[in-house]
């Protein structure tokens, strides 16, 4: 929601690579605040859900999480070249399902994606008891699968907001824009 009117705005599903079909999609909105050309990104990556327990799933439901982030990249990219030419500012936030914390995560790629095109997580430099978005059950730990990722703004401040309406957090920051 915001009260800047959207330049544009759409929602788009992961796309499917031969059998590998990401479930979900993202959802999008270029605004200008002030003179500001600022692009919005909202996702929601592959959970770690496995029927059998066995090693090709946990890896198959990785590869969905690097082909969404790959996606959404080119999309990015093609906003940039093709309809923002001047565009600095972008946000991506959701529910990423993986973390750099587990050791389940060494070999993904979809957030270190994400740092090698420019962006900074909103996690940055604080630990892992202040940042926790998925609390742990049973055999699962706590965990940090939701993320505001920001390339062009500077996020000040990140909390996770603990409640009963879902089993992740969600996530509150305050953005200064133009850093």
């Amino acid at each position: 929601m915001s009260k800047a009117p959207a330049y544009a705005a759409w929602s788009e599903p992961w796309r499917r690579l031969g059998k590998v079909d990401p479930p979900r999609g993202f959802a999008f909105a270029w605004m200008k605040l002030g003179l500001l050309d600022v692009c919005i990104y909202c996702v929601h990556l592959k959970s770690n859900l496995v029927r059998t327990g066995n090693d090709r799933e946990v890896q198959t439901n990785i590869l969905k999480r690097e082909l969404a982030s790959e996606q959404l990249l080119q999309h990015l990219q093609a906003q940039t070249r093709e309809t923002i030419p001047g565009l600095k500012t972008v946000l991506i936030g959701g529910d990423f399902n993986t973390n750099m914390d587990q050791e389940m995560f060494v070999s993904e790629k979809t957030l270190t994606a994400l740092a090698e095109a420019g962006f900074t997580s909103c996690w940055e430099g604080v630990p892992l008891k202040s940042r926790i978005t998925h609390p742990g059950r049973g055999r699962y730990p706590d965990a940090t699968f939701d993320f505001v990722f920001s390339k062009g703004a500077k996020v000040q401040v990140a909390e996770p907001v603990p409640n009963t309406v879902s089993d992740h957090f969600p996530v509150t920051v305050t953005i200064a824009l133009g850093e």
